[in-house]
């Protein structure tokens, strides 16, 4: 029997994607193509098909480039506007795709906001925009209008008639495209700027890594107001694919599986978290047979992924599974199958993409730069992720300076700017990068370094777990100690102490929780990523709770 090697087996599973019969051709944006020119090429080719599918509504490639011109003609009849960027407050639709399209033909860029989000926060993200419009839609226009407020102008973009007339494309390859808000350091949301030039390489990198065709059906299950959201759109719009949009949080997790199978996804994008309760959701000898390939992406995966990926996929389905950040998007892919021989309990992220080199860098700045290629490597201790790229953002968004600076990028030699993660992974000898957690996830207990992701991965392997979280946490004594939280299945009035008693058997002592919280249900944000700030709040009450016993029974 012929030895298993992973470097053959990522490459056998590359060809697999790529010899799918689905229309897939490599994609290769020149240096003077932009978005909407890229798109303009696909309606030509094919002007009927379905470009998005919302609701149980089609929209063509055709009528979308219509409502796109409309939205150019609107913005363009107001020349007096300022080219501050356009904030979307328009739902996952076909509107949504529209009013990108039609933004940046108008030689402006957009902000992309989501009103599930706490309004202060939208608030805060309109405030530094500089914004002196907002387009929406008609049954957003109560929630856009509170943000807008009276000095801005409100545009439904439904209420604007489509056009067929040729309008020029005032786009350009490195004008500002998007500024997608993430989370900022200060507590006050940081807006990552992208070029148009650098939005078509993510379409690039995801395009061929998936092998995305225009016989594909994309899943969109997350907000477009995050950087998840623009690989799987502008890859299926630009490939002549068809986007099809679900809101998880309007319709609910139960009707997923239905859906997925209903509009024939092949191809499912998702965080971790997510697959991981639709898989769950699913009775043991369900398959999802009409899914080819499943991309995962946004946080840690583990073993369990896999192997509910194994149990509810066809056998020939490919699992990849991603590594990026809100700088550059993905940057880093592993591809599985039921073949793959998995090592750890965390699933690798493999090997850099094109156009991007990957380092790890310790805590003397001493660097371990990782090969593009597959294949064995020696294992490395694990360090700070840097990523070096001529397509990193050129920079965060600041009303006053349109430009802020940021400690953690640099540039280096030409027009490549090199960016530390604050990420933390190693190296595997035989399967490349294995994403293990933030930096300051990485803490010091009793003299020991400790790895929470790791206890993560342990937790998750106990029967019944659906989701696991570690926090360190001040106890009621001021010592630092370890707690975690999960959610049962089905959960008992001993689960805790049986995983607890779990733990221990794969774990240093030094690793096991000193607390473990079954919770009724992880607290996610609403881009299904665990909430770890309200996680702290749980713990704050119920360290208060016992604090309050203690003293009691004084």
């Amino acid at each position: 029997m012929k030895a298993y090697s992973e470097a053959l087996q990522q490459q056998s599973l590359a060809r697999r994607l790529a010899l799918r019969d689905n229309g897939f051709s490599p994609f290769r944006p020149s240096e003077f193509d932009t978005i909407p020119s890229v798109f303009a090429a696909q309606v030509a080719q094919r002007p009927h098909k379905p470009a998005i599918r919302s609701d149980g509504v089609s929209t063509t490639y055709a009528e979308l480039d219509r409502l796109s011109h409309g939205i150019t003609a609107a913005l363009r009849d107001r020349p007096s506007l300022e080219q501050a960027p356009i904030p979307l407050v328009i739902s996952g639709n076909a509107y949504f795709a529209a009013a990108v399209l039609g933004v940046l033909r108008a030689g402006r860029s957009y902000i992309p906001l989501d009103v599930t989000f706490p309004e202060s926060r939208n608030h805060q993200i309109i405030d530094q925009s500089d914004a002196n419009v907002v387009l929406t839609e008609r049954h957003q226009k109560e929630a856009a209008s509170r943000l807008a407020g009276p000095h801005r102008i409100l545009i439904a973009v439904d209420e604007i008639p489509p056009t067929t007339a040729d309008l020029p494309n005032d786009g350009r390859p490195d004008a500002l495209a998007c500024v997608i808000f993430t989370s900022g350091s200060t507590g006050v949301p940081k807006g990552v700027r992208q070029t148009q030039r650098n939005i078509l390489k993510v379409v690039e990198r995801y395009t061929n890594g998936l092998c995305v065709g225009h016989g594909d059906r994309v899943s969109l299950l997350s907000s477009c107001s995050v950087t998840a959201s623009v690989a799987p759109l502008l890859s299926a719009l630009l490939s002549g694919a068809t986007l099809c949009a679900f809101p998880v949080r309007e319709r609910g997790l139960r009707r997923l599986a239905n859906w997925v199978d209903a509009e024939e996804i092949s191809l499912y994008h998702s965080v971790p978290s997510l697959f991981r309760h639709l898989m769950r959701s699913l009775v043991s000898s369900r398959v999802l047979t009409t899914l080819q390939v499943v991309r995962l992406g946004g946080d840690t995966a583990y073993k369990e992924d896999w192997k509910l990926f194994v149990q509810h996929c066809r056998d020939d389905a490919v699992l990849v599974n991603s590594y990026g950040c809100s700088e550059i998007s993905s940057i880093a892919r592993f591809y599985m199958d039921a073949r793959s021989q998995i090592a750890g309990d965390v699933l690798p992220v493999g090997y850099s993409m094109p156009g991007v080199d990957l380092s790890l860098s310790s805590a003397d700045r001493t660097q371990t730069v990782m090969e593009q290629e597959g294949g064995d490597v020696s294992r490395s201790e694990v360090g700070e992720i840097v990523i070096s790229s001529r397509y990193l953002s050129p920079g965060y968004w600041s009303a006053t300076l349109r430009s802020g600076a940021d400690e953690r990028t640099q540039e280096t030699s030409g027009d490549v700017r090199q960016y530390r993660t604050g990420d933390l992974g190693f190296l595997d000898s035989h399967q490349g990068l294995v994403h293990v957690g933030r930096a300051d996830s990485q803490v010091k207990i009793l003299g020991h370094r400790v790895e929470l992701a790791e206890i993560d991965a342990a937790l998750h392997a106990f029967p019944g777990v659906k989701e696991a979280a570690t926090l360190v946490v001040a106890s009621s004594g001021g010592e630092r100690q370890i707690s975690s939280f999960v959610e049962m299945e089905t959960p008992a009035v001993d689960s805790a102490s049986c995983i607890r008693e779990f733990a221990q058997g794969r774990l240093p002592r030094h690793m096991v929780p000193t607390v473990i919280t079954v919770l009724t249900r992880m607290p996610c944000t609403p881009n299904g990523k665990i909430d770890r700030a309200e996680l702290q709040k749980i713990s704050d009450s119920l360290r208060e709770a016992n604090s309050s016993v203690e003293k009691g029974a004084l």
